[in-house]
């Protein structure tokens, strides 16, 4: 609970964060410890999370940066999915087959990255 005058600030991504890991997760059926790849109108999302915090508090700013990551080793993607969980050998021997021709094809595996914060503070009353 904020004291009247105390602030807030609240980092989140936004729906689109690492997308197409998230597509390719779902392709390959490997997609539970990711979020799905659509917007969830209940999710608390860079998107949302303004007017959420509107209804308590007053909003003074909202921040997005909008990334990416080139990922030129299979592994070192196999390593963040296996972290979030750990899925059977045959979907990550696809999911190593996918990265590496888009790597040879591409030069990198692409990840879009996108978060971002809101300011707000309360009134001091």
């Amino acid at each position: 609970m904020l004291a009247p005058g105390g602030r807030l600030a609240a980092a989140t991504n936004a729906w689109t964060h690492l997308i197409e890991l998230r597509e390719l997760a779902q392709r390959l059926g490997i997609e539970r410890a990711l979020q799905p790849p659509r917007r969830e109108a209940s999710a608390f999302d860079l998107e949302a999370a303004a007017e959420e915090i509107s209804a308590a508090l007053e909003v003074e700013r909202v921040e997005r940066r909008d990334s990416a990551l080139e990922i030129g080793d299979v592994e070192t993607l196999v390593a963040y999915v296996r972290s979030l969980e750990a899925p059977p050998e045959p979907a990550l021997a696809r999911l190593r087959a996918h990265v590496a021709r888009q790597i040879e094809l591409a030069g990198a595996f692409h990840v879009s990255i996108a978060a971002g914060f809101v300011a707000a503070r309360k009134p001091a009353r």
